[in-house]
Protein backbone atom coordinates (compact mmCIF):
# COMPACT_ATOMS: atom_id res chain seq x y z
CA UNK A 1 0.00 0.00 0.00
CA UNK A 2 2.76 2.13 0.46
CA UNK A 3 4.54 1.91 -2.65
CA UNK A 4 1.50 2.62 -4.58
CA UNK A 5 1.07 5.85 -2.11
CA UNK A 6 4.42 6.56 -3.68
CA UNK A 7 3.74 6.23 -7.14
CA UNK A 8 0.28 8.52 -6.97
CA UNK A 9 2.75 11.33 -5.26
CA UNK A 10 5.19 11.30 -7.88
CA UNK A 11 2.57 11.21 -10.70
CA UNK A 12 0.79 14.09 -8.82
CA UNK A 13 4.19 16.60 -9.05
CA UNK A 14 4.80 15.75 -12.40
CA UNK A 15 1.29 16.20 -12.84
CA UNK A 16 1.54 19.83 -10.94
CA UNK A 17 5.15 20.94 -12.11
CA UNK A 18 3.28 20.27 -15.94
CA UNK A 19 0.45 22.66 -15.30
CA UNK A 20 2.37 25.59 -13.42
CA UNK A 21 4.80 25.10 -16.66
CA UNK A 22 2.16 26.18 -19.15
CA UNK A 23 0.41 28.92 -17.18
CA UNK A 24 4.23 30.36 -16.90
CA UNK A 25 5.46 29.56 -20.53
CA UNK A 26 2.32 31.60 -21.75
CA UNK A 27 2.34 34.18 -19.35
CA UNK A 28 6.05 35.24 -20.41
CA UNK A 29 5.37 34.45 -24.73
CA UNK A 30 2.06 36.12 -24.42
CA UNK A 31 3.21 39.56 -25.99
CA UNK A 32 5.68 38.74 -28.77
CA UNK A 33 5.58 40.76 -31.57
CA UNK A 34 5.38 38.06 -34.22
CA UNK A 35 1.94 37.11 -33.50
CA UNK A 36 0.89 40.57 -33.83
CA UNK A 37 -1.31 41.76 -36.24
CA UNK A 38 -2.21 45.29 -37.53
CA UNK A 39 -5.91 46.87 -38.48
CA UNK A 40 -6.51 49.13 -40.61
CA UNK A 41 -9.15 51.76 -39.52
CA UNK A 42 -10.73 52.40 -43.10
CA UNK A 43 -12.20 49.04 -43.50
CA UNK A 44 -14.40 49.36 -40.30
CA UNK A 45 -18.04 50.03 -40.60
CA UNK A 46 -20.09 51.59 -37.96
CA UNK A 47 -23.33 51.10 -37.88
CA UNK A 48 -25.44 53.65 -38.42
CA UNK A 49 -27.09 55.40 -34.84
CA UNK A 50 -30.62 56.08 -35.15
CA UNK A 51 -32.86 57.15 -32.07
CA UNK A 52 -34.68 55.79 -29.84
CA UNK A 53 -38.38 56.48 -30.13
CA UNK A 54 -40.75 57.24 -27.06
CA UNK A 55 -43.61 54.96 -26.71
CA UNK A 56 -46.79 56.77 -24.69
CA UNK A 57 -48.31 55.46 -21.94
CA UNK A 58 -51.38 52.89 -23.07
CA UNK A 59 -51.91 52.98 -18.89
CA UNK A 60 -53.67 55.17 -16.14
CA UNK A 61 -52.39 55.00 -12.21
CA UNK A 62 -55.03 55.40 -9.73
CA UNK A 63 -54.41 57.12 -6.36
CA UNK A 64 -57.59 56.25 -5.17
CA UNK A 65 -56.27 54.23 -2.35
CA UNK A 66 -55.29 55.33 1.12
CA UNK A 67 -51.69 55.35 1.77
CA UNK A 68 -49.87 53.58 4.44
CA UNK A 69 -47.25 55.77 5.43
CA UNK A 70 -49.74 58.63 5.64
CA UNK A 71 -52.53 57.24 7.59
CA UNK A 72 -53.80 59.47 10.60
CA UNK A 73 -51.90 61.87 9.60
CA UNK A 74 -53.79 65.27 8.50
CA UNK A 75 -52.58 64.75 4.56
CA UNK A 76 -55.30 65.14 1.48
CA UNK A 77 -55.58 62.15 -0.75
CA UNK A 78 -53.56 62.64 -4.00
CA UNK A 79 -55.56 62.86 -6.67
CA UNK A 80 -54.92 61.31 -10.37
CA UNK A 81 -57.39 63.62 -12.24
CA UNK A 82 -55.76 67.00 -11.23
CA UNK A 83 -52.03 67.44 -11.21
CA UNK A 84 -52.09 70.82 -10.31
CA UNK A 85 -52.92 70.01 -6.63
CA UNK A 86 -50.19 69.20 -4.43
CA UNK A 87 -51.34 65.88 -1.97
CA UNK A 88 -49.39 68.28 1.00
CA UNK A 89 -51.50 71.01 2.65
CA UNK A 90 -49.92 74.51 2.66
CA UNK A 91 -47.99 76.11 4.75
CA UNK A 92 -50.19 78.84 6.15
CA UNK A 93 -47.82 82.51 6.29
CA UNK A 94 -47.11 83.76 10.20
CA UNK A 95 -48.81 86.64 10.86
CA UNK A 96 -47.42 88.62 13.53
CA UNK A 97 -48.65 88.86 16.71
CA UNK A 98 -48.80 91.48 19.44
CA UNK A 99 -46.33 90.45 22.07
CA UNK A 100 -46.61 91.37 25.73
CA UNK A 101 -43.30 91.50 26.87
CA UNK A 102 -42.79 88.73 29.23
CA UNK A 103 -40.10 89.11 32.02
CA UNK A 104 -37.41 86.70 31.46
CA UNK A 105 -36.35 84.76 34.31
CA UNK A 106 -32.44 84.12 35.26
CA UNK A 107 -31.13 80.59 34.19
CA UNK A 108 -31.38 78.16 36.98
CA UNK A 109 -28.20 78.29 38.73
CA UNK A 110 -27.24 75.70 41.35
CA UNK A 111 -24.01 76.18 43.76
CA UNK A 112 -21.72 73.01 43.35
CA UNK A 113 -18.59 74.04 45.00
CA UNK A 114 -15.44 75.96 45.66
CA UNK A 115 -11.85 75.85 45.51
CA UNK A 116 -9.33 76.76 48.21
CA UNK A 117 -6.11 78.55 47.60
CA UNK A 118 -4.16 78.80 50.73
CA UNK A 119 -7.69 78.39 53.06
CA UNK A 120 -9.78 81.18 50.90
CA UNK A 121 -11.87 80.62 48.38
CA UNK A 122 -10.40 81.21 45.05
CA UNK A 123 -12.77 79.82 43.02
CA UNK A 124 -16.26 78.55 42.81
CA UNK A 125 -18.19 75.46 41.05
CA UNK A 126 -21.62 76.82 39.07
CA UNK A 127 -24.37 75.04 36.77
CA UNK A 128 -25.68 78.03 34.68
CA UNK A 129 -28.35 76.28 32.45
CA UNK A 130 -26.91 72.83 32.86
CA UNK A 131 -23.53 73.63 31.86
CA UNK A 132 -20.63 73.78 34.55
CA UNK A 133 -18.47 76.39 34.76
CA UNK A 134 -15.28 77.22 37.56
CA UNK A 135 -15.24 81.07 38.34
CA UNK A 136 -13.33 83.31 39.88
CA UNK A 137 -14.51 86.84 41.68
CA UNK A 138 -15.44 89.13 38.95
CA UNK A 139 -15.76 86.70 36.14
CA UNK A 140 -19.14 86.34 34.22
CA UNK A 141 -20.66 83.26 32.23
CA UNK A 142 -24.20 83.99 29.83
CA UNK A 143 -24.72 87.57 31.91
CA UNK A 144 -23.97 86.12 35.53
CA UNK A 145 -21.34 87.82 37.08
CA UNK A 146 -19.50 86.39 40.36
CA UNK A 147 -19.70 89.51 42.90
CA UNK A 148 -19.01 87.14 46.53
CA UNK A 149 -18.32 83.50 47.18
CA UNK A 150 -18.55 82.14 50.44
CA UNK A 151 -18.57 78.24 51.32
CA UNK A 152 -22.25 78.04 51.76
CA UNK A 153 -23.78 80.72 49.33
CA UNK A 154 -22.45 83.09 46.27
CA UNK A 155 -23.57 86.27 45.51
CA UNK A 156 -24.51 86.61 42.19
CA UNK A 157 -25.70 89.47 39.58
CA UNK A 158 -27.90 88.67 36.40
CA UNK A 159 -28.58 91.66 34.16
CA UNK A 160 -28.95 94.49 37.13
CA UNK A 161 -30.13 92.11 39.24
CA UNK A 162 -28.69 90.74 42.15
CA UNK A 163 -29.15 86.99 43.47
CA UNK A 164 -28.18 84.60 46.51
CA UNK A 165 -27.33 80.92 45.71
CA UNK A 166 -27.40 78.92 48.63
CA UNK A 167 -24.75 75.74 48.55
CA UNK A 168 -27.03 72.11 48.43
Amino acid sequence: MKKKNKTLNYVLIVLVLGIWGTIIYRVFTYGDDEQAVAYSNTNLALPELTTPTVLKATYTLKGDYDDPFLTGKKYRKSSAKSNSKSAFPKAKKATPKATAKVEEQPPVIVYKGFSLNNNEISRVKLQIAGKTYTLQQGESVQDVTVIAMDRNRVELKWRKEKLRIERN
